[in-house]
């Protein structure tokens, strides 16, 4: 599990709204020093994400918690936003070039649009399998102890 403190910021009926600033992993990393992510970290300020999270612990607003996500749930997340859709594009790009070949067309023209709709439909993919309820719920972040 991936664990991120969060502070609780409203409740919802059996949720609550958390806040929580984004960290980088730089301080962490031997190579900290001559990264340019953590370069660009050190210059930008953290953003704050704000969740809503089921709450079988019974928390106020104002209490600091720890909140979590499964680590297969954010490879699974990575691999649908930027995998899937990448995958398209070279897809469609490939069965473009493939098209123009059999055509006898010249140019890059059908291998453009190709990869633009494979992309699109990776896209469309992605947004499908995310809207799935079952998907959705096994992403969503839990409330794990207060601090």
């Amino acid at each position: 599990m991936i664990e991120q403190q969060a502070t609780v910021m409203a409740r919802d009926g059996d949720h609550v709204w958390v806040e929580a600033h984004r960290q980088s992993t730089c301080s962490g990393c031997a190579a900290q020093s001559g990264c340019g992510t953590g370069a660009l970290g050190r210059w930008l300020p953290g953003a704050v994400t704000r969740l809503r999270v089921a709450d079988p612990l019974g928390v106020r607003p104002g209490e600091q918690v720890v909140i979590a996500v499964a680590e297969g749930a954010v490879l699974r997340g990575s691999v649908m936003v930027y995998l899937v859709p990448l995958l398209g594009l070279l897809g469609g790009a490939l069965a473009g070039e493939q098209l123009s070949a059999w055509l006898s067309h010249t140019g890059d023209a059908l291998a453009l649009m190709g990869g633009v709709s494979g992309l699109l439909l990776g896209f469309a993919l992605a947004r499908r399998v995310g809207a799935d309820r079952g998907h959705r719920h096994r992403m969503q972040p839990v409330l794990v102890r207060r601090c």
